[in-house]
C-alpha cells in the first residue's frame, strides 16, 4: 500500500501515537478530554493520564487526518465493506483512522457509518472467535469515545448532528443488558434505564456548557426520554420505567438557573414539564413542581434584575400551557 508523499516517519509515528490514545480512551483510559491547540504550539501530542486528557495542535492534526483519511478509503476501496473484515490488518487500519477522522471531522458519516457496521451486538453473533473478529468494539466501549468527543471544548463536536444520532442510536437500537465491561467500564449502555437516563442528562448538561444553546444535544436528550419512556405519560408517578422524573426536572432547572441565557435548555425544561403535566395520581401531576419552577425562576429574574429574553420566555410558556 502506497503512502502520501508528504507522510515521513515522524508524522506516522506521531499518528501512531494519536491512533493510541484514542483507542485506549473508549477500552480502557475512561472518557478523555480533548483539545485542539492553537497552531502556536509545538507540533507535539500532549497527554496525561490523571486526568485523561488530550491536547494536539492544529497544525499537527491536520497531517494527521490526511494520513487517517488516505489509509481509511485505501482500505476500503481495495476490499469494500464487505470484505474488509476478512482482512485483518486493514481492517484495524481502517478502524483505527475514523478515530482520527472524527476527531478532525465530526460529521464524516462514512468514517461514523463504518464503525456502526461493527459494533457487537448486545446478545453475541455467532462464536467468541467470530465476534471478536467481526465486532471488535463493544457498544460500552464506543459511548465511552462518544463521550469524549461530545464533552470535550472541541469547536464542532458538541453540535454534531452525526455524532448525537449515532449515541441515539447505540442506546436505542439494542435492548438494554447489564453487563461488566472490559477493564472495570460501567457506561450507559452497561446501565438500567433510569440510571442510563441520569448518566445521559448529565452529557447533555455539559455539553450544553462547552457549547451554548446546544439544540443538538437537548434534542437528543428529547429523542431518548420518548425512546426510553415510549408514550407513556411522565405524570403520572414520580418515575416511569425507572427514570427518575422529579429529580430530572430539578436537576434542569438548576441547569437553567446557572445559564439563563440559553433559551435550549429552558425550552427543554418546558418539554419536560408538558409531559408530566398530565393530572397524576389524586389529580395533581407536577403541578406543585410547576408552581415551584414558575416561583424560583420570578425570584431569580427579581433578584438579579435579569433582562435576558430566555427565562421570561419560559415562564410566559407555562403560563400559556
Amino acid at each position: 500500500m502506497t503512502s502520501l508523499p508528504s507522510q515521513s516517519s515522524s508524522t506516522t509515528a506521531q499518528y501512531d501515537q494519536l491512533v493510541s490514545v484514542l483507542t485506549n480512551t473508549y477500552i480502557c483510559s475512561g472518557v478523555l478530554e480533548i483539545d485542539i491547540l492553537p497552531s502556536s504550539f509545538p507540533p507535539a501530542i500532549l497527554h496525561t493520564h490523571d486526568p485523561p486528557s488530550l491536547g494536539i495542535p492544529k497544525t499537527l492534526l491536520i497531517p494527521l487526518f490526511l494520513i487517517a483519511h488516505q489509509r481509511f478509503f485505501s482500505s476500503i476501496h481495495q476490499h469494500g465493506h464487505a470484505d474488509v473484515t476478512d482482512q485483518k490488518e486493514d481492517y484495524n487500519q481502517a478502524l483505527d483512522a475514523t478515530t482520527v477522522i472524527l476527531l478532525w471531522d465530526p460529521n464524516h458519516t462514512t468514517a461514523a457509518n463504518f464503525r456502526k457496521r461493527y459494533i457487537a451486538p448486545p446478545h453475541g453473533d455467532g462464536s467468541p472467535e467470530k465476534q471478536a473478529r467481526n465486532h471488535p468494539i463493544t457498544r460500552a466501549q464506543e459511548l465511552v469515545f462518544l463521550e469524549s468527543l461530545l464533552t470535550s471544548p472541541l469547536p464542532k463536536h458538541t453540535k454534531s448532528s452525526t455524532l448525537w444520532s449515532y449515541r441515539l442510536w447505540l442506546l436505542s437500537s439494542h435492548p438494554t443488558r447489564p453487563t461488566a465491561s472490559r477493564c472495570g467500564l460501567h457506561t450507559a449502555g452497561d446501565l438500567e434505564p433510569g440510571v442510563r437516563w441520569k448518566k445521559e442528562l448529565a452529557v447533555v448538561m455539559k455539553a450544553g456548557e462547552r457549547h451554548p444553546r446546544n439544540y443538538y444535544a437537548w434534542n437528543y436528550a428529547r429523542d431518548l426520554l420518548r425512546a426510553i419512556c415510549g408514550n407513556e405519560d411522565l405524570g403520572t408517578r414520580r418515575d416511569v420505567r425507572g427514570v427518575p422524573v422529579e429529580e430530572s426536572l430539578r436537576e434542569v432547572h438548576y441547569w437553567c438557573l446557572q445559564h439563563p441565557g440559553d433559551i435550549s435548555g429552558w425550552s427543554f425544561l418546558l418539554f419536560l414539564l408538558r409531559r408530566g403535566d398530565i393530572a397524576g395520581e389524586g389529580g395533581g401531576g407536577f403541578e406543585g413542581e410547576v408552581q415551584r419552577c414558575v416561583q424560583v425562576t420570578w425570584d431569580f429574574i427579581r433578584k438579579f434584575e435579569w433582562r435576558g429574553e430566555s427565562a421570561r420566555w419560559f415562564l410566559s410558556a407555562v403560563e400559556q400551557s
